[in-house]
């Protein structure tokens, strides 16, 4: 019996020590994520809200980065890296992926024009073909 209950407790230990190394990961990207980009609005922008995702997305086109609204907080991405604020204006902090809303991740090209694809996106689902943006907001083949 005292064998089988450390055998279990060196099991518990190994999992929860894989855990800790994959949250570390996770949270040495996020703190090597560069600053958000610099960005002021000379009034609070705009959203369109798409009801089948129950996300915002910003209705001007011209803006320069990916910025949606969820559940009261504000997602922008840029450059491979995601950020959070409580404002649209705000100040926004880098965020690991797990803490953008999932819905965000299957906005289609036909609802948003995308300026770059997350990783993990899903909005090609539909079975349209993505019209891919780089990050100027040109098209890319």
């Amino acid at each position: 019996m005292k064998r089988l209950f450390a055998g279990l407790l060196l099991v518990v230990a190994f999992a929860a020590m894989g855990c800790s190394s994959m949250g570390a990961s996770a949270s040495l990207r996020v703190r090597s994520a560069p600053p958000p980009p610099s960005m002021s609005f000379s009034a609070d922008p705009q959203f369109s809200y798409l009801a089948d995702r129950h996300v915002g997305v910003i209705a001007d086109d011209s803006f320069g980065y990916d910025l949606f609204s969820s559940g009261g907080s504000y997602y922008l991405y840029n450059g491979g890296y995601w950020y959070n604020s409580d404002s649209a204006r705000g100040q926004y902090k880098a965020v690991d992926t797990k803490r953008v809303p999932k819905d965000i991740f299957d906005v289609k090209d036909s609802q948003y024009r995308w300026r770059s694809h997350p990783e993990g996106w899903r909005g090609q689902a539909d079975g349209s073909s993505p019209a891919m943006h780089d990050d100027k907001g040109g098209n890319s083949h």
